[in-house]
């Protein structure tokens, strides 16, 4: 079983940055966020992305990044995802509330990438 693993990564790392390598630059400037890959498609948001989310479809011809669904609530920073099922599940972070505090974040977020929208969860 080790040994699988052991190969299993390396190929999957190989993979992605294959496709990485032939994608556009991303919109804007992008660090801690958060991200998936679902049916081909990418996903990044949050972070220095403020409220922004962008979507690319890697299984189309002409690659492009198209802004979805804006995150609803207080922008956040270092945040943790995955994707299950078909939704996005954002949880935690780190983000000012309305008053400019630097806050924890303790809240868990999902989206929903048929219906393009967010929701809370907790």
């Amino acid at each position: 079983m080790k040994v699988k693993n052991f190969i299993y990564l390396p190929f999957c790392l190989f993979i992605g940055t294959s496709v990485a390598g032939a994608l556009p630059e991303i919109p804007e400037p992008f660090k801690y966020g958060v991200g998936g890959i679902e049916n081909g498609k990418i996903y990044i948001g949050l972070g220095s992305l403020g409220n922004n989310w962008y979507m690319i479809d890697t299984n189309q011809s002409e690659k492009k990044w198209t802004k979805i669904a804006q995150w609803p609530t207080v922008p956040r920073e270092q945040a943790t995802a995955t994707i299950i099922d078909g939704k996005i599940y954002v949880f935690g972070g780190i983000g000012k509330d309305k008053s400019g505090v630097i806050t924890l974040q303790k809240d868990v977020y999902s989206y929903d990438i048929a219906g393009d929208a967010t929701n809370l969860l907790i």
